[in-house]
């Protein structure tokens, strides 16, 4: 109910927002009754308090959220969480480079190939110690190896 009920009131907010000029206070108050009588009434649609804070910020904001907003999951990711979120950064514009470059990849298979080698990188990654796992310093070499070795395969089956 709390997720599906704040993405409602998220979109009726935003989709009744043009063209008035309510506080955003009084817009989350009337999607909110508006999306919990189409309901049935009577039903809390968003009981948890987070989910409810973050439409009132999104009210505020004028029903917009920043595209380049930063990331606060860094406030609760551990060390090893941090270093394969890079990694994986990593491995994804490697496998695009190589990918792009490949001869015989066609370029409607591209975001599909990328995608597959970067997952590959990332579960052979976690294979590995953790002290060698996600380092940075000899990444690319590791990436660019497998993503080389994965295509000569896939490249084949997929125009075969």
């Amino acid at each position: 109910v709390n997720r599906s009920g704040a993405l409602m009131c998220a979109a009726h907010m935003r989709l009744t927002m043009p063209g008035t000029r309510m506080a955003p206070e009084e817009l989350f108050w009337r999607s909110w009754k508006a999306i919990s009588e189409a309901r049935g009434g009577g039903r809390g649609i968003v009981t948890n308090v987070s989910f409810q804070r973050q439409l009132l910020l999104f009210a505020r904001l004028g029903c917009q959220w920043w595209q380049d907003l930063p990331s606060v999951s860094l406030l609760w990711r551990t060390p090893h969480e941090q270093a394969m979120a890079a990694f994986r950064s990593l491995a994804e514009h490697v496998a695009q480079r190589v990918v792009c470059g490949y001869p015989g990849a066609e370029p409607k298979h591209h975001k599909y190939l990328v995608t597959l080698v970067r997952d590959g990188v990332m579960r052979g990654e976690s294979k590995l110690p953790i002290a060698q796992a996600f380092d940075m310093k000899d990444g690319e070499r590791r990436i660019t190896s497998y993503a080389t070795k994965y295509l000569e395969k896939k490249v084949k089956a997929l125009s075969g």
